[in-house]
């Protein structure tokens, strides 16, 4: 009768602790799934705007530059938005680079629950 009880409240104990770990999983899906909606969101408006400003820019320069230097003006703006384009690429492929593995919590929990089960022995 013991062993049986033990076995039973081990196994709750086990389909608890499994269920709590999903419940972690789920909620850090959730939390990159709504951070990286919000990064797309921003993202597009700041595209958006950036993209306006570029043109509004390009086309005073060449306005104001169009009967003297023209082709050096446009040759300039080319190197510079492509160099800007290379150097935002490298940020932000950096981040990606840096950041936190997915799941990072739930693996560091599973690793403790281990540990502690290991000690229990």
């Amino acid at each position: 009768m013991a062993i049986t009880t033990s076995l039973a409240r081990f196994a709750a104990t086990l389909i608890d602790t499994v269920r709590t770990r999903l419940e972690l999983v789920s909620i850090e899906i959730e939390e990159e799934l709504a951070r990286y909606t919000r990064y797309l969101i921003w993202s597009l408006v700041a595209l958006f705007c950036s993209f306006v400003a570029v043109l509004l820019v390009i086309l005073l320069v060449i306005v104001v530059y169009w009967d003297t230097h023209r082709v050096w003006v446009l040759a300039g703006m080319i190197g510079l938005f492509a160099l800007a384009g290379t150097s935002i690429f490298a940020v932000i492929y950096r981040s990606m680079k840096t950041k936190p593995p997915l799941f990072n919590a739930t693996l560091n929990e599973f690793k403790s629950d281990i540990a502690t089960l290991r000690d229990n022995r």
